[in-house]
């Protein structure tokens, strides 16, 4: 098993959680070992992953944040599409997983001012800001209020 209890994993859909526990199920009668995956920002939902899956990752190494960091300072990529179509490509762009297209989304939905964004949008922001800040903490091994500020900070310096 690559993971431990106590190692903190990426999944696709729900960001940065915990392996609390390592734990065996019988699903339609075959045993079946899990990972228990705490995720604290998820009003401490608990997810069951099997140990063979291939979903989760670990989070990026420390000397990957200021790669993260600098792709959040990139020139936003603007759309010129229709809101529907643009929304599709930014959830299936989250859905992979991957930090660095977390990072460009953060980047592309970011508005200074959150009058300018529809609710739909916000959301969008909020959450990749979110599981953005959480993998920044995990690897950095640091509360999540301190990199949620720098992901804030560094949105908000980039593209005020």
């Amino acid at each position: 098993m690559p993971y431990k209890v106590h190692d903190w994993v990426i999944h696709p859909a729900h960001g940065a959680g915990q392996i609390t526990n390592i734990e065996s199920i019988v699903v339609a009668g075959e045993k079946l070992e899990t990972y228990v995956i705490l995720y604290p920002n998820l009003k401490h939902m608990t997810l069951r992953v099997p140990t063979q899956s291939n979903l989760l990752r670990k989070p990026v190494s420390q000397r990957d944040v200021p790669k993260l960091i600098k792709v959040l300072r990139q020139p936003k990529r603007k759309g010129r599409r229709m809101w529907s179509q643009r929304k599709r490509d930014l959830e299936a762009k989250m859905s992979t997983g991957n930090a660095y297209d977390i990072a460009a989304v953060a980047r592309d939905t970011y508005r200074a001012d959150s009058t300018e964004s529809s609710y739909s949008e916000s959301e969008i922001q909020r959450k990749v800001v979110d599981m953005l800040a959480r993998e920044i903490a995990a690897s950095k091994g640091e509360e999540f209020d301190q990199a949620l500020r720098l992901v804030l900070d560094t949105l908000a310096k980039a593209h005020s």
